[in-house]
């Protein structure tokens, strides 16, 4: 469970079988990636989502016809796309579930995400902050909970961080949360919101929406990456976006992320603030879905390994 260059270390080992578990967010795998897919010691690639499948077709230069086929007479996309087998994710809805809380009366919006406190974060949380402190003034009944993971950022450090956007004084109420929460207490960060947002820049699934979907929540998030793969329309709100090269870090050379429309994620929020009957109700689909569509409870595959 790495990224492929350091399979190496485990074909080392001279394994039965191999399965190589790939995660990716980008629009294309990094085009030294493939000679690691192609080692015929491995024998199965696991991604989370066909969003990581097609970021490594896009670097074979496959073309698709359905999900499942692609045209191609490329011996090495064949030999590559022959081993991928898209497991998403599950969420444990006997932890993340709808339980009471004591919150505040204001509508919330709550984001639980990784954030190295720069304008560039793949995460997103800075264009998250710019659009609510635009839209929403300090008068109006709504705030914004944020926790941060501190893997990320020194707790130390997030005051400055969120200075240097420079965001508007007269905002709304924003809350940060940098304390460590087990994860089975998760689901009682989750339930003081009343809408989840994820404006991340990509994505290869994105475990905390999928969490806060099973505990009632709707999501507003970006339209490009693996999360809307366990969205739709009636439980989520997708924003625009514009596609941009990643500059700032070599392992995605010639690779592109998202970069959210500020002016549209304030639109999604605003709905949400005045619709809130209608923002419970897509909740509830949310949570339907995700119990229905995205748990570890399902019939596991039967794979030949020496087929």
């Amino acid at each position: 469970i790495t990224t492929p260059p350091f399979w190496r270390l485990a074909l080392a080992d001279n394994c039965k079988h191999f399965v190589g578990f790939c995660v990716w967010e980008g629009n294309k795998i990094p085009n030294y990636w493939l000679e690691y897919l192609l080692d015929e010691r491995v024998n199965l690639i696991f991604v989370p989502s066909y969003h990581t499948k097609q970021a490594i077709l896009n670097t074979l230069k496959g073309e698709w016809i359905n999900k499942e086929v692609f045209k191609t007479d490329d011996e090495n996309t064949i030999n590559i796309m022959s081993k991928i087998v898209v497991i998403p994710h599950g969420v444990d809805i006997d932890i993340f579930k709808p339980v009471e809380v004591k919150r505040d009366n204001k509508f919330t919006f709550i984001c639980n995400k990784g954030w190295r406190g720069n304008d560039w974060d793949r995460g997103g949380v800075q264009y998250l902050l710019k659009a609510f402190s635009e839209e929403f003034k300090k008068e109006e009944n709504v705030q914004l909970i944020l926790k941060l993971n501190s893997s990320y950022i020194n707790p130390n450090q997030v005051n400055q961080a969120i200075s240097n956007l420079n965001l508007n004084k007269d905002k709304a109420e924003i809350k940060i949360i940098i304390n460590d929460i087990p994860y089975n207490k998760l689901n009682e960060l989750y339930c003081l919101g009343d809408v989840f947002v994820c404006c991340t820049r990509a994505e290869a699934f994105d475990l905390g929406s999928a969490e806060a979907m099973a505990c009632s929540l709707p999501i507003i998030a970006s339209g490009y990456g693996g999360q809307i793969e366990h969205m739709n329309s009636e439980n989520s709100l997708l924003f625009d976006y514009e596609m941009k090269e990643v500059k700032e870090d070599i392992q995605y050379e010639g690779i592109s992320w998202c970069i959210p429309k500020i002016d549209n994620i304030r639109k999604k929020m605003r709905w949400c603030f005045e619709n809130q009957d209608k923002v419970k109700e897509m909740g509830k689909n949310a949570k339907e879905f995700i119990s229905a569509n995205f748990t570890w409870d399902y019939d596991s595959a039967d794979f030949d390994l020496d087929a």
